[in-house]
Order: C-alpha cells, then sequence, then structure tokens
C-alpha cells in the first residue's frame, strides 16, 4: 500500500493541509460566534456585513466540497492516474480553498469567486486524471 501512494505524496500532505484547514475554519467560527454573542442552536441569519456570517459560510462551504476532493483523491489513487498530475490538482484545490477562506474572512467578493473557480479547476482535474487513468 506504502508503495502506491508514495508517488502521491503531495497529495498526501494536501489532504492532511484540508483537514488542519477546515479545523481552523471551526475554530474561527466558534470565535467569532462567541464573540457575536450567538445563541448556541439558533439559525444564522443573512448578513454579509457580519464576520461571524462569514466565517461561518466559509466553513460550510469547505465541508460541502471536502468530501468531493477526498473521494476524487482516492479514486485517482487506486486507478495509479498520473501522479504529477494528481498532486497539482491537489494542490491547486487546496491553495483555492485556502484562498477562499482568506477571501470569505476580508468580504472580497470577486477575489473569493477566483479562489473558488481554482477550487472547482482542482476538483475538475481530478476527475480528469482519474477518468483518463481507466
Amino acid at each position: 500500500m506504502i508503495d502506491l501512494i508514495q508517488p502521491y505524496q503531495p497529495s498526501v500532505l494536501a489532504a492532511g493541509g484540508m483537514g488542519l484547514l477546515l479545523f481552523v475554519q471551526v475554530i474561527v467560527a466558534d470565535i467569532a460566534a462567541i464573540w457575536a454573542h450567538t445563541e448556541p442552536g439558533r439559525p444564522l441569519e443573512f448578513k454579509p456585513a457580519s464576520f461571524h456570517f462569514r466565517a461561518s459560510r466559509s466553513y460550510h462551504n469547505t465541508n460541502e466540497s471536502i468530501a468531493a476532493f477526498i473521494l476524487l483523491w482516492l479514486f485517482c489513487v487506486m486507478v495509479e492516474a498520473h501522479p504529477a498530475t494528481v498532486n497539482a490538482m491537489a494542490c491547486l484545490y487546496v491553495a483555492g480553498r485556502v484562498g477562499h477562506m482568506l477571501c470569505y474572512y476580508a468580504a472580497w467578493n470577486l477575489a473569493r469567486t477566483f479562489s473558488f473557480v481554482a477550487a472547482l479547476l482542482g476538483l475538475l482535474g481530478l476527475i480528469a486524471a482519474g477518468v483518463q487513468a481507466c
């Protein structure tokens, strides 16, 4: 199994980075909720000007796409897709997600969109790499 994963070491680190990113986003969203004196269990109000809203949405956006990343990465490894492509696309996805988080926190909407597209291209690249290897 180690021999199978070895060529994908950069993307293994990218997957670990996504775990760290998700953890950081949970902490930031929780701290923002405490600072905003949010009542636990109450639905989040739509207030894009609120950092608490943006931190919570950033976390939820990452949570929505991380499963696709993990499944596509596993698919690529199992079909032995081209390692350089898989590694590059995994790193592009992570970079896009980090950029998306930072832009969401800063309320930079256009830059956030570009970051989202970068992450989406990373996922599409994983799909292409996996399908090509089949």
